[in-house]
């Protein structure tokens, strides 16, 4: 992140808060503004600081598999995430309850539905039979 710039806008912060104290000091109540102002102030000038020094958002992959890219990692896991879309489109990737990972085959002439979590038939209607149930 640019620093200088993060310093010339933290002094124009400042700058902004400390009229608007000089501001609330010519009001009545004013212990319980200056107390409120504050609170309103840190929460904002940490809610900046956040978002200047957030990391770009990473980019997802769209499949998995066991070797390079797994998935059943602890965070996926304790989610109950232990179904995943293989870079097969009749493959999924199963995670097991100690992270151990499986690329799975879909029965033939079956996708991997992500969205509903099975293997579905690919036929591009949604009408009929032929779903087959993930392997408990």
């Amino acid at each position: 992140t640019n620093r200088k710039g993060s310093k010339s806008s933290s002094r124009h912060l400042f700058r902004l808060y400390y009229h608007f104290l000089l501001s609330l000091h010519q009001s009545k109540m004013f212990r319980n503004r200056i107390y409120t102002a504050t609170i309103v102030l840190v929460a904002f000038l940490k809610g900046a600081e956040l978002f200047t020094d957030a990391q770009p958002l990473r980019k997802l992959p769209s499949c998995f598999d066991c070797t390079s890219n797994d998935p059943c990692t602890v965070t996926n896991i304790n989610e109950e995430k232990f179904y995943h879309p293989a870079c097969s489109s009749s493959q999924f990737v199963q995670c097991s309850e100690w992270q151990q990972c499986y690329v799975m085959p879909c029965a033939p002439g079956t996708v991997w539905n992500q969205s509903l979590q099975v293997c579905d038939v690919s036929t591009g209607t949604t009408s009929g039979p032929g779903t087959t149930r993930v392997p408990v």
